[in-house]
């Protein structure tokens, strides 16, 4: 659709527990200078001030304006402008639960009209060198979490299920327990993609 000429930009409507999953992959894969907007509802349409329709509003708003473009995917939740790759959610259930903790949103929708205070230097959309273009699926990446004492069961299920990556994904800087080098070590002879990360910030309020 982004590639018609009548189309000024797209809005994508989505549930709020994997927004900033999808808007991440969009906004790397996406082969377009034009606005990508992401949108969902904290509050379901029978709740008193339900913010859906107004979520969505914004989000048509700014997906079709000029200030958008070249800006990668957007995520547009409480009158609020986030950068797809940086926002996250932070809050099982409040209305301002995405956020970019370290840099800050790019901006608001105030007056039916965005207004950007930043924009983000990372390569994005058309930019990037990821190209999806071939695939009719994606592969099977699976991630491995890191704790006191773990092991390498899940790590081995993963591998024999099929498995093409591992995310490994480990405390502090994405340290790996001496316990899971050499299976990890396996898992890469074995042609295993294998990525170290450490995980995001956790949303205590998730229990």
């Amino acid at each position: 659709m982004l590639a018609q000429d009548d189309a000024d930009g797209i809005v994508v409507t989505h549930g709020t527990d994997t927004i900033e999953e999808t808007a991440y992959f969009l906004d790397l894969t996406v082969k377009s200078k034009k606005p990508v907007v992401v949108v969902g509802a904290m509050r379901p349409a029978t709740a008193i001030s339900a913010d859906g329709p107004i979520n969505l509003y914004n989000a048509v708003i700014l997906a079709g304006s000029k200030e958008a473009v070249g800006k990668g995917v957007l995520v547009c939740l409480n009158d609020e402008i986030n950068a797809g790759r940086e926002v996250t959610k932070t809050n099982t259930s409040t209305a301002d639960t995405f956020r970019t903790p370290d840099l800050g949103m790019l901006g608001y929708m105030q007056d039916n009209k965005p207004h950007f205070y930043r924009a983000s230097t990372r390569p994005n959309t058309a930019d990037t060198e990821f190209d999806v273009s071939g695939l009719d699926k994606l592969p099977q990446v699976d991630i491995v979490y890191a704790y006191s004492n773990y092991n390498s069961i899940a790590l081995d299920a993963f591998v024999k299920a099929g498995a093409k990556g591992i995310v490994h994904a480990g405390p502090g800087d994405g340290s790996v327990g001496a316990q899971l080098v050499k299976p990890l070590q396996d898992a890469r002879a074995a042609g295993v993609v294998v990525v170290a990360a450490e995980p995001a910030v956790p949303d205590n309020s998730r229990g």
